[in-house]
C-alpha cells in the first residue's frame, strides 16, 4: 500500500477509507487519480479490481487484475482475486489454477481453503 510518491500514498488512504464505507465510486476516482500519476503502481490497479469485484461487474475485475499481473506478476492477491472472480463465473477450473498460483506465492493465504484437498 506505499509507492515512492506522497501524493499517491494519500489518495491511496482516502480510496481505502471510501472503499470501507463503500464509496466505490469515490474510491474508483481517487484510483484513477493514482493511475494518471504513477500508472505503473500495481495496487492501485488490484484496489480497482477489488471494487469492480464488490460491484458485480466481473469483466472490468479481470482487467485490472491483468494490469496489476502486468506490473507485478507475483502480486498473489491479484491472483486470489481472479480464482474468486472466476468462481463466481462458475468456471472453477480457472478458479483452481489462478488460487494454486496464488498459493505458491502466499502458502498460507485463507483462499486456499477452497482448493481440492490434494492440492
Amino acid at each position: 500500500m506505499r509507492s515512492e510518491n506522497p501524493d499517491v500514498d494519500r489518495l491511496m488512504g482516502e480510496a481505502m477509507q471510501a472503499r470501507r464505507w463503500y464509496d466505490f465510486d469515490k474510491a474508483l476516482l481517487l484510483l484513477d487519480q493514482i493511475v494518471e500519476i504513477d500508472p505503473s503502481y500495481a495496487e492501485a490497479w488490484n484496489q480497482r479490481a477489488t471494487i469492480y469485484f464488490h460491484r458485480g461487474d466481473y469483466e472490468q475485475a479481470l482487467e485490472a487484475v491483468a494490469k496489476t499481473l502486468e506490473r507485478e506478476p507475483r502480486h498473489f492477491g491479484a491472483l486470489a482475486g481472479r480464482g474468486m472472480i472466476r468462481l463466481r463465473q462458475g468456471s472453477s477450473a480457472l478458479a483452481i489454477q489462478n488460487i494454486k498460483a496464488a498459493v505458491a506465492f502466499h502458502p498460507y493465504l485463507r483462499e486456499r481453503a477452497l482448493l481440492p484437498p490434494q492440492y
